[in-house]
């Protein structure tokens, strides 16, 4: 019997053989083949990004129409502390829901809906305020947006991260913010000229125009298109480790308390509530400062003040996109963030000397670049701490949280300030504010994970001169389930006795095949 099975396997041996001599594999096909799919997959990555793109252009933001709240109510007749109190409303309900918000969009699957519904609060919320003009229905109003708002940005960056993958993140981040900051600039000139020249509540029309917009143009995302574990900073390639190292394919993210306890993320919150507490009330105050006395012109001052930020932002987010990976995530947020203190000392040196209007408008260049800095590099320093964690969006509503939470005091107390002792003494108190972040993130943020648990895949911003994840990696275009790498050098495929093949670049791993050329 033994002998018969070992003729029969010979047999075999010597049949598949003869087949592979009689069809040799055309490697020329197979390099072929790996073009053709890599092309697919670039075109798919350009239509993902102009959709990206187009939605951060459209979709409505705290620039639109929040900014021009405060302007509209103060030429309705409200008291600056009355202003301050709703907004106060809007901002504490972003405080509470934020970090909820945040771990919601984690988990689940109907994002595109999640975007639709928080859209359409914002712009009807904003509707409500030009015909319910008294205290407690504009109250209301800046309730429903407040939860509306704290829904859109964790939704949106988890439909990026999902889409595109880490390792376009930071390329396609600064494309996002490119077109935030243009659609608000497009959409401050319009409404601005339209409120002067006809009436002021043609603002929340706009805006409203634009969210169905948005909506429209969710639906060209189809749902399969979108990764949802890599949504949430758990790759395809992180599901796999996990598996092969618990010996089963369950997985489960990163606790919430591992979370909470990372040193760099406790600077991270720390930072961002400083800045925005030091921030948050600086356009408001400056736009308010220029509509008194103006009647009508209050509005285009409001619109002018965002356009010029705005607009100076736009280059900004390029300059970030190209050279994050030169000079470091931790570089450019202190630049951002050094930034905050000159302009508010501006502003005082200005109105103490020369208010001039045209002047004041100038300082909104500060604004812009330190906002541009701010925007693109939270989002790629939150990315980079939780990568492979599964806690992207959670994170980054407790980001939201302490901006939520920053802005509301802000807004509260430098109001405040404003009524009872004039705007100087408001900006003198923002200004010295603004120093405390700069000092904070340069000297507590650590180069290095504060997790010292072997298999954390925690990341933090390199402060040597590049993003660690940008310095000697591979270039991957990864769209789930095929990933083609490019390597310096190529490297023969070997086939492996079970079939699979080998090499450099090569994995077992059924779910993350790479093609190496």
């Amino acid at each position: 019997m033994l002998q018969k099975l070992n003729q029969r396997s010979s047999s075999v041996g010597q049949g598949t053989s003869t087949q592979l001599s009689q069809n040799p594999i055309n490697y020329e096909d197979v390099s072929s083949d790996t073009d053709t799919i890599a092309s697919g997959m670039q075109s798919t990555y350009y239509y993902l990004a102009g959709v990206l793109g187009l939605l951060k252009f459209l979709c409505p933001n705290r620039d639109r129409p929040g900014v021009f709240v405060g302007t509209y109510l103060l030429l309705a007749g409200w008291p600056e502390s009355h202003i301050g109190q709703v907004t106060f409303i809007r901002s504490m309900i972003s405080l509470f829901l934020q970090t909820p918000s945040g771990d919601l969009i984690d988990k689940t699957t109907k994002k595109r809906e999640v975007v639709a519904l928080a859209v359409t609060g914002v712009s009807l919320s904003g509707l409500s305020t030009v015909y319910f003009r008294a205290y407690w229905p504009v109250a209301i109003a800046m309730f429903i947006q407040g939860i509306a708002l704290t829904l859109i940005a964790p939704a949106m960056y988890g439909l990026t991260l999902g889409l595109v993958g880490s390792e376009r993140m930071a390329q396609q981040t600064s494309i996002n913010e490119m077109c935030d900051h243009a659609g608000t600039v497009i959409f401050a000139t319009f409404a601005g000229l339209l409120a002067y020249f006809y009436d002021d509540t043609i603002i929340f029309w706009v805006v409203f125009i634009m969210s169905l917009q948005t909506i429209g143009c969710l639906f060209m995302i189809r749902p399969h298109m979108i990764d949802h574990d890599r949504a949430r900073g758990l790759a395809s390639e992180d599901i796999a480790q996990m598996s092969t190292k618990e010996g089963s394919q369950s997985y489960a993210p990163t606790s919430y308390w591992d979370i909470l306890r990372d040193k760099n993320i406790i600077v991270l919150l720390t930072t961002v509530l400083l800045f925005h507490f030091s921030n948050a009330a600086m356009l408001p105050l400056l736009s308010q400062t220029l509509a008194i006395g103006n009647g009508r012109a209050g509005i285009p001052f409001t619109a002018a003040c965002i356009v010029i930020s705005q607009a100076t932002m736009v280059p900004t987010a390029s300059w970030i996109g190209k050279n994050v990976g030169r000079f470091g995530t931790k570089r450019i947020f202190l630049y951002g963030l050094s930034l905050l203190p000159f302009r508010g000392t501006f502003i005082l040196i200005l109105m103490a000397t020369y208010p001039n209007r045209g002047l004041l408008l100038t300082t909104q260049i500060l604004d812009g670049l330190a906002s541009g800095c701010y925007a693109v590099m939270c989002v790629l320093i939150t990315e980079d701490l939780t990568r492979g964690t599964g806690r992207f969006n959670f994170v980054f509503g407790l980001v939201n949280t302490m901006h939520a939470t920053g802005d509301a005091f802000s807004n509260l107390c430098a109001q405040q300030v404003a009524y009872e002792a004039g705007y100087p003494a408001a900006f003198v108190m923002l200004s010295v504010m603004g120093i405390a972040p700069i000092f904070l993130y340069a000297f507590a943020m650590s180069p290095k994970p504060s997790h010292t648990d072997s298999s954390s895949t925690h990341l933090s911003p390199d402060s040597s001169g590049g993003r660690e994840r940008e310095k000697d990696r591979e270039t991957t275009i990864q769209l789930s389930p095929i990933t083609r790498t490019h390597t310096s050098k190529p490297e023969p495929t070997v086939v492996s006795k079970s079939g699979m093949s080998g090499g450099a670049g090569s994995t077992s791993n059924p779910l993350h095949r790479q093609i190496l050329v």
